[in-house]
């Protein structure tokens, strides 16, 4: 939540091509998944091998973020806390 609100960019990729989401969805970490989804991360972002978010949770039996990387993207919590007076 921290990096979020210091403006930590989503969707940047490591050497692999994997964001944030990707990792918190490969290690099961749905709160993870839900804040950076959320924050506006894309969740149809695809690694070096092709692979999604979606993909890593599936593989590794994470069913609750498996199923948040399938829904479609809430309001920003960005954008909601821009919102705020």
């Amino acid at each position: 939540r921290l990096l979020l609100e210091a403006g930590a960019e989503l969707n940047h990729a490591d050497g692999r091509g994997r964001i944030a989401l990707m990792w918190a969805s490969f290690a099961g970490h749905a709160e993870c998944v839900r804040l950076v989804l959320e924050a506006g991360s894309d969740a149809n972002h695809a690694d070096a091998g092709g692979s999604t978010a979606l993909m890593a949770a599936s593989q590794q039996g994470h069913a609750a973020c498996a199923r948040l990387c399938s829904r479609p993207a809430p309001t920003s919590w960005r954008q909601t806390l821009e919102d705020s007076p």
